[in-house]
């Protein structure tokens, strides 16, 4: 699963900061996903993490973007296995964002 271009501040001409992102899942334990954060245009991840289920019901998994600063930001999800294998459902019930205004665009 791709995203679309996720900036809150962008109708107000600003940068974002990404402090973070919660992620709300209900997975089997050994079920997770692999995390890209791209910035702008770029094809490459400037971070990619695997977050893993802890097999309760509905909670909540952290990933740290470290404060990057971009005119939008894009996230990549891959269902993963960690006996290898990948495919199948991953129930995503919502995220939460950490962002704050960070800057003009195009400065």
């Amino acid at each position: 699963i791709r995203s679309a271009q996720l900036n809150p501040f962008q109708k107000e001409g600003l940068k974002a900061k990404l402090g973070w992102i919660k992620i709300f899942i209900n997975a089997a334990v050994g079920e997770g996903l692999e995390v890209g954060l791209y910035k702008d245009h770029s094809e490459t991840a400037f971070k990619t993490v695997n977050v893993w289920s802890s097999g309760t019901t509905n909670h909540w998994k952290t990933v740290w973007a470290d404060g990057e600063v971009a005119d939008f930001f894009r996230i990549k999800l891959v269902h993963i296995y960690q006996d290898g294998i990948l495919g199948g459902d991953f129930p995503i019930h919502g995220f939460l964002f950490g962002f704050k205004r960070a800057g003009k665009i195009g400065q």
